[in-house]
């Protein structure tokens, strides 16, 4: 069996996606390493490639695996957490497919923040706190006319099946009833029910 070649543009090119607008003493500072050394790593033209100790460094850190670092693992892009933004767009994308309902909710939860501006200690209180929680409806309103059609709504249907075993087993994961491993087959088990 060919070993695969480490291939030094892979990791360069994979570096920088995970790394975006940071600056070379940054990334030196996370690997582990100096910036001289860190900008040897970075030039294609020299045969410097990091050890395995500073590539767990990166690895560890941007929650990428070392594989796909070094160009072995195919996957095109680490995961990465969605910015706000990103999910109030993603929201409105949704509401355009399939329009979801909100309800208010009032949830006590157990704060911890500076409060009264006394900035320094923090204090833990119990609060009430308001939300607004999203739905999706089985069912449409019935207008006043006579209607040819149902008012049921298939697709936010399989949503709400889709959701309500996505929490058990995510409530299964968090009682330490269920591995992650577990989790994501059970996760993608669940996905692939849903059609397209």
């Amino acid at each position: 069996m060919k070993s695969k070649l480490l291939k030094k543009e892979s990791f360069i090119e994979n570096l920088s996606k995970i790394t975006k607008g940071m600056k070379q003493k940054e990334i030196a500072s996370i690997m582990g390493c100096t910036e001289g050394t860190m900008s040897k790593y970075l030039n294609p033209d020299k045969k410097d490639f990091p050890p395995v100790d500073k590539l767990y460094n990166l690895s560890q850190h941007f929650n990428v695996s070392i594989d796909w670092l070094i160009g072995v693992e195919k996957k095109e892009e680490p995961e990465q957490k969605l910015s706000a933004r990103a999910i109030c767009e993603m929201l409105i994308s949704i509401y355009n497919s399939v329009p979801f309902d909100f309800e208010e909710i009032q949830k006590t939860e157990d704060c911890a923040d500076y409060f009264d501006g006394n900035y320094g200690t923090i204090e833990i209180k119990e609060s009430q706190n308001t939300y607004h929680s999203l739905y999706f409806s089985n069912w449409g309103t019935i207008n006043d006319f006579p209607f040819m059609d149902t008012n049921y709504h298939p697709k936010a249907a399989t949503i709400n099946l889709f959701l309500s075993r996505f929490i058990k087993i995510r409530d299964m994961s968090k009682e330490g009833n269920l591995n992650d491993e577990m989790f994501s087959r059970l996760l993608e088990s669940y996905l692939n029910d849903v059609a397209n």
